[in-house]
C-alpha cells in the first residue's frame, strides 16, 4: 500500500542539530519555569519582586503576540493576489484515467448509491460491486 505521510528527505546531521536545540529549548524553558515557581513560593519574594517579575514575562507574551499578528499582517498582505483559481471542468474520460479506473468502473461509482469498492494491495481499484438497499 501507498505510505500515507509525506516525509521530506535530511541529512542526519540537521536531524541531530534540530533534536539538541530543541532539547536545549525545553530545558532552558523547564529551568525558568521551575525557577520562577521556587521563588515566587519563597518566603523572602512578596510583592515588590513578584509584581516586577510577572510584568516582565507578561510584556514578553505582549511581545511574543505582537510578533504573531505582525507575520500574519504580512502573509496576508504579501499573498493577498495569490488567491486559488477555479480548475477546469474535467471529463468523465480525465477523472477516470487519474484514479486508474475504467470509464466503466467511473460510470458505476458516479451513478451507485451504495457500493462496495475493493482495493489491490497498492491502493488502486480493483473492482465495484453495487449493493442494493
Amino acid at each position: 500500500m501507498k505510505e500515507l505521510i509525506i516525509k521530506t528527505k535530511t541529512s542526519k546531521l540537521q536531524s541531530v542539530i534540530e533534536f539538541i536545540l530543541t532539547l536545549l529549548l525545553w530545558g532552558a524553558f523547564f529551568y525558568w519555569l521551575l525557577n520562577f515557581v521556587i521563588n515566587l513560593t519563597s518566603e523572602h519574594m512578596w510583592l515588590s519582586e513578584v509584581s516586577s517579575r510577572l510584568a516582565l514575562y507578561f510584556l514578553a507574551a505582549l511581545v511574543c503576540s505582537a510578533v504573531l499578528v505582525a507575520w500574519a499582517i504580512y502573509n496576508k498582505i504579501r499573498f493577498r493576489h495569490n488567491r486559488r483559481r477555479f480548475t477546469r471542468e474535467l471529463s468523465a474520460e480525465e477523472l477516470a484515467t487519474s484514479h486508474s479506473v475504467s470509464e466503466n468502473v467511473y460510470a458505476q461509482l458516479q451513478n451507485s448509491r451504495a457500493m462496495q469498492v475493493h482495493f489491490n494491495k497498492e491502493g488502486e481499484i480493483n473492482k465495484v460491486e453495487t449493493v442494493v438497499i
